[in-house]
């Protein structure tokens, strides 16, 4: 698994990008802007034929026009010694949008049993039953523009990745907690949103971003978790991530454990907090310790509990 994380690191450059779809870019000068609205899709194991949608927003007229958007897919996974190995870059569809003069927004639908079906690995056919494959595979889904002049244009390293991340989703906040300079402040409370979303960013990392405890657009918070069966299961937090660069909290860089435990010990860096506990019933609950330094002042710190809902 830990070998799979390298490969799983380099996918989470071109999701990091996707935060910033400027629709003016290097590609402008070609022609052909499309943006990708969906950068990945969560696969649950079991809904093989659930249709996912992946949405497009294009721009016609600007150094020539779309004639229709192709949609490429590489697969991802280990060989029986663990090594990372992928698939041929293939063809999977493509979305005609030739009579569309005006900018606009198309969407398509994509399923793991079409994946699956038009993917060969090593010249062998894909098991087109999820669970017999190995946990960690994934699909890069990259896209090109076909102009009415016929040439072929790549804005920027746009992609989707559809993934199986078991630990994404909405999470209820049950508890919180949060120190300035070493003193609770209970007040600010009825800042705090009742629960927050976990995206994956891959099959093991996953990204709360926007707001961080109180403080709308303070941040994102970079996690990992690797699941080897067991009930109790520790994060490992980034300071800096691919894509991201330095990790930021109200624009200081985050303090985490174990490594900043010294500007940590209001919420405390314990060996019952940051975890990721697994219940019998299927209740999933983290429980997270981090914040940052403001210089010149001292600590902040943040405590919450999360539950699954």
């Amino acid at each position: 698994m830990k070998k799979f994380l390298v490969l799983l690191s380099a996918v989470a450059l071109f999701i990091g990008c996707n935060k910033d779809d400027n629709p003016v870019d290097d590609g402008a000068k070609e022609g052909g802007l499309f943006e990708v609205l969906t950068s990945a899709i969560i696969y649950n194991l079991g809904e093989m034929d659930k249709a996912n949608q992946i949405d497009l927003k294009y721009y016609q007229g600007t150094g020539g026009k779309i004639k229709q958007i192709n949609m490429y897919h590489q697969y991802f996974t280990t060989n029986e010694a663990g090594d990372p190995t992928s698939s041929d870059v293939k063809l999977f569809k493509s979305v005609d949008i030739s009579d569309k003069t005006e900018p606009g927004y198309i969407s398509t639908e994509i399923s793991f049993l079409d994946l699956a079906k038009s993917t060969t690995l090593d010249g062998v056919a894909l098991d087109t039953i999820d669970t017999d494959l190995k946990s960690g595979f994934y699909w890069e889904i990259s896209y090109k523009a076909i102009m009415d002049d016929g040439r072929e244009v790549t804005i920027g390293n746009k992609k989707t990745i559809f993934v199986n991340a078991k630990f994404a989703g909405n999470y209820d906040i049950v508890d919180k907690k949060y120190y300035r300079i070493g003193v609770l402040r209970d007040d600010l409370n009825s800042l705090w949103d009742a629960s927050v979303n976990v995206s994956a960013l891959n099959a093991t990392t996953y990204i709360i971003s926007g707001k961080i405890g109180p403080f709308d657009g303070a941040g994102s918070v970079i996690f990992s978790i690797e699941d080897d069966g067991s009930s109790v299961l520790p994060l490992k937090y980034y300071k800096t991530y691919p894509g991201y660069g330095a990790l930021l909290i109200n624009a200081q860089p985050m303090a985490i454990c174990p490594d900043d435990a010294a500007n940590l010990s209001s919420v405390g860096c314990n060996s019952d907090q940051n975890i990721l506990t697994k219940e019998e019933g299927g209740d999933i609950t983290i429980v997270m310790t981090f914040g940052y330094v403001t210089p010149g002042s001292g600590p902040r710190e943040f405590y919450q509990k999360l539950v699954k809902q």
